[in-house]
């Protein structure tokens, strides 16, 4: 096999003169390629070079993932020769980086591209930049006159300044920034003359309130390497842009200034100062299977494509599908994203099934029964409580056992109508933070983490979807997410009906026993459940209890179950007291209705649940 080694500053060349030669890097507008990009951030993601007789290769371990670099070859059949490497040698490698030209490049029978909303580039006209003309950047240059104010000058970084740059790299971390790049930021700064960067610092006495390290790559576009800022400057960030592009891409045609790497916050930032597109960029993978289920998502469901691409890319997992085939196609199948239940003041562990679909030439064929069967007893051995879902037609899930256990209904009459405005949001904390006050005494809900609610509002933008506060005065009494009229969640957080001007039928519905059936949800593993329940009494007489599941043998069982100083117990039997489908039980956990003499231990409950998907 050929040996890799460690990324070496002499490769500089030999890769621009091999990548200059190639068509597709003609209007090379990306940074995956440049070398100075690659080389500052070998200190945290180590690429090795692989070179072979008419192209090379780089490659990464990221978060346990082997990513290979488009090849860097001269001619198209050099590039699908080092493609067809990949997938022949490490047919779980991905290849990231991918332009528009090189997609053409890189289609096969096994490959499967994916449009990368995480890594595409953010694309700015140098005198864009500098001149900030129009209503546009009206924003940006009031932010220059605060800047202003402050007894500033800007010159290049030397050695001398490196204490300084640390501070500003510690109060940067203070007021929220990560420091993820650091590493990588310092490197560079150890790396201006050999590798032709520049580093930009402005002061304010004597103080670095910002600074701005890039490049002019080999293909004649600006790179913005790094930028970071002291937000307790007003103003500092679009100061340390425009100088920047004044002084050093002036001459340029364009300018990145990268990704978003799938921060909200980092996406709104960037738009900000308007750029005039958005480098797509793609990520290939060779597997046949994930292929198929790909097509069967897109064939079955009427997503945008941008969405199923994110969808496959950033939660597509083999070993959380369930499919059957026919010969070597996928002709049915599901996924399951493991999401965290919050029921009985307790968290579980719930997979949840999204896109369950079957070919068209394949419906009803029992080939879902198939799939569903061996997903509930998969799950049963994999001891999970439980598996819920949302269904478009929920009577196709009951045959299944799954039941409703959300429900909902518009609010009552009589409640206080509050007028609201629209404040658009890309903050995960502040939708958390409404959120979690809102659902902190309820029961079903799914928590949601930080890092939940940035998937969250980077998956739907792909669909056009954005986040807005319903905001009363200062007061934000909730949340919806919309595009244009069509209202894909919302979550009002008091009891009071919602009026928004630019949404006459906005309806705010609330969650009650008698409404509208919404999720659903199933008991998979019933001995998994009963013994990591927490009863709500202290003692409770023993009772036999039989239940009958058609789909999952283990649960076919009789037992006694009883209370001791609050503790369940479950001890096999013969006889029965009261008999239970696994629907009728799951009912009765989630709802409390059912067979009486089992409401002490299943209480009445109302459930609550936003997710979808």
């Amino acid at each position: 096999m050929q040996r890799f080694r460690g990324l070496d500053r002499r490769d500089k060349e030999k890769m621009n003169t091999i990548l200059l030669q190639a068509p597709w890097m003609k209007d090379y507008l990306s940074s995956e390629l440049v070398f100075e990009n690659l080389y500052v951030w070998t200190v945290t993601e180590p690429f090795q070079m692989g070179e072979f007789d008419h192209f090379c290769l780089l490659r990464c371990v990221l978060n346990g993932q082997l990513n290979y670099l488009p090849p860097i070859a001269e001619t198209e059949d050099h590039f699908r020769e080092g493609l067809e490497w990949i997938r022949s040698h490490d047919p779980n490698a991905k290849v990231i980086g991918l332009t528009s030209d090189m997609v053409r490049l890189s289609q096969g029978p096994e490959t499967l591209i994916l449009y990368d909303d995480f890594y595409s580039e953010y694309i700015y006209r140098p005198n864009d930049l500098i001149q900030m003309y129009g209503k546009i950047y009206k924003r940006k240059r009031n932010q220059l006159k605060q800047f202003q104010q402050y007894d500033s000058h800007l010159r290049a970084y030397t050695s001398g300044d490196l204490d300084q740059v640390l501070d500003l790299l510690d109060r940067y971390i203070r007021q929220g920034g990560s420091d993820s790049d650091h590493p990588a930021l310092l490197r560079a700064l150890t790396l201006l003359d050999s590798l032709d960067l520049f580093c930009d610092l402005y002061w304010v006495k004597n103080k670095v309130v910002a600074l701005s390290i890039g490049c002019v790559s080999a293909f004649g576009h600006g790179i913005v390497l790094f930028e970071k800022a002291d937000v307790d400057y007003a103003g500092s960030y679009t100061a340390i842009i425009q100088k920047a592009a004044e002084i050093h891409y002036r001459d340029c045609a364009y300018i990145s200034r990268q990704e978003d790497i799938g921060i909200p916050e980092l996406r709104k930032a960037k738009l900000a100062y308007h750029p005039i597109k958005k480098e797509r960029k793609f990520v290939a993978q060779f597997d046949s299977v994930i292929k198929d289920l790909y097509l069967l998502y897109r064939v079955s469901f009427d997503d945008s494509a941008d969405y199923v691409d994110y969808f496959f890319l950033r939660q597509v997992k083999r070993e959380k599908t369930v499919f059957v085939m026919e010969g070597e196609q996928v002709v049915s199948g599901l996924h399951l994203v493991d999401k965290t239940l919050s029921f009985n003041q307790q968290n579980w562990t719930c997979p949840f099934v999204v896109a369950a679909a079957t070919l068209p030439d394949f419906r009803r064929q029992g080939r879902m029964r198939a799939v569903m069967k061996e997903t509930l007893n998969r799950l049963a051995r994999e001891q999970r409580a439980f598996l819920s879902l949302y269904p478009v037609e929920k009577q196709l899930y009951t045959v299944y056992g799954f039941v409703p256990f959300v429900f909902s209904r518009p609010l009552p009459e009589g409640l206080p109508e509050m007028k609201c405005t629209l404040e658009q949001t890309v903050s995960a904390e502040a939708l958390a933070e409404i959120y979690d006050h809102a659902v902190q005494n309820c029961e079903g809900q799914m928590v949601r983490s930080i890092d939940y609610w940035r998937d969250h509002i980077n998956r739907l933008a792909q669909d056009g979807i954005d986040f807005y506060l319903l905001k009363n005065g200062r007061e934000s009494l909730g949340y919806l997410a919309k595009k244009a009229e069509a209202i894909e969640e919302i979550l009002v957080d008091k009891p009071v009906q919602v009026k928004v001007k630019e949404l006459p039928d906005l309806e705010n519905r609330i969650f009650d026993n008698d409404g509208k059936p919404e999720n659903m949800i199933r008991i998979c593993s019933l001995m998994q459940f009963l013994r990591h329940y927490h009863p709500p009494v202290d003692t409770f007489p023993a009772l036999k209890v039989g239940v009958k599941d058609d789909w999952i043998d283990e649960n076919n069982a009789t037992f006694s179950l009883s209370v001791v100083n609050g503790k369940m117990k479950v001890e096999p039997c013969e006889e029965t007291d009261v008999c239970l489908t696994i629907a009728e039980l799951t009912t009765m956990v989630f709802t409390g209705k059912g067979p009486k003499m089992l409401q002490a231990l299943f209480p009445e409950r109302i459930c609550i649940s936003f997710d979808r998907y």
